[in-house]
């Protein structure tokens, strides 16, 4: 079921119930309510607390019942971290308020939603480009989806970018980026089948096909997802040595600077690679899934590896 783009959020009634715990969402969540003169109300934890409180300043705890008891209307992330945007549905319902979820990107829709077996669905879900709203009229046809404009998504990343070019020196020719999206942690905690690929798959089929990227160079940096530590990666070690290592840098711009290729399987973090005007690769092997983030301006190392 479609509906009509928003109006303008600075018309949306207030106060807003903020819901987020994973940082994807809740950056896509913290880039929509800046345009917003609206009080919010936040009940964050885990990696949205940083990113909140990186946007807007230090944030005070509140628990999710008094959020969603003093909102007007309950906007959440929809992470895969742990149950609290998927609780805040429930709870909101419950309450007879409106409960609206943002999908930050373009996978595993319908599992975002399903916790113990048991899958609760919010009022509407909001997308920011065509591609997820396509993806999420397939999985979701009996709820409202609406395209909204997200016009900060991708600013704050591009603009600092910007910056980190002009006070860092130039990232060494040749080297390589790769981004964890510690997918089957995520599958493993819902307790379903992977998705056609793993980190591990991507990266092996990456480091043995390294050959065919012109230019590019080991050792291969890994960047870690925010749910993982580095103990994920010791096999990595053993098996490639210094061929890989483990990024220092806390922030992603951080290693965009540092770093001349980004490559990945499906992270939202390969399109801001992109839109940072990096060179970027989808690593995702031949027999693996095909990628479901959007593929403008993203090379497939499965069709250099086919025409060499």
């Amino acid at each position: 079921m479609t509906s009509e783009n928003l109006p303008d959020i600075t018309g949306l009634e207030g106060p807003i119930g903020i819901v987020a715990h994973d940082s994807g969402g809740a950056e896509v969540v913290a880039a929509f309510i800046k345009k917003t003169n609206q009080k919010v109300l936040l009940a964050l934890d885990g990696p949205a607390v940083a990113v909140f409180e990186r946007e807007f300043g230090p944030h005070v705890p509140i628990l999710l019942s008094e959020v969603v008891s003093q909102s007007k209307w309950i906007l959440t992330g929809t992470g895969w971290q742990s149950d609290l945007e998927w609780s805040a549905i429930i709870e909101a319902q419950l309450a007879g308020k409106k409960v609206v979820s943002l999908l930050d990107n373009w996978v595993n829709y319908e599992s975002r939603f399903i916790r113990h077996d048991r899958k609760v669905l919010p009022d509407e879900i909001w997308v920011a480009d065509t591609k997820a709203r396509d993806l999420a009229l397939l999985n979701f046809p009996s709820t409202v989806i609406r395209l909204i404009a997200v016009p900060h998504l991708y600013e704050r990343v591009r603009s600092g970018y910007a910056r980190g070019l002009q006070e860092r020196e130039s990232a060494q020719t040749g080297s390589v980026l790769f981004l964890s999206d510690n997918i089957a942690e995520a599958y493993r905690r819902k307790g379903t089948e992977l998705p056609g690929y793993t980190d591990s798959e991507s990266l092996t089929f990456l480091i043995d096909n390294l050959q065919h990227v012109v230019g590019a160079k080991f050792p291969i940096t890994i960047r870690l997802h925010p749910s993982e530590n580095v103990s994920s990666w010791n096999w990595a070690f053993e098996a490639y040595g210094k061929k890989v290592r483990i990024s220092l840098n806390e922030s992603l711009v951080g290693d965009f600077v540092d770093h001349e290729i980004v490559a990945g399987s499906n992270s939202i973090a390969m399109v801001h690679a992109v839109n940072c005007g990096k060179r970027v690769l989808c690593v995702l092997r031949p027999q693996g899934q095909n990628p479901n983030i959007p593929t403008d301006g993203i090379e497939l190392l499965r069709s250099l590896v086919g025409g060499a």
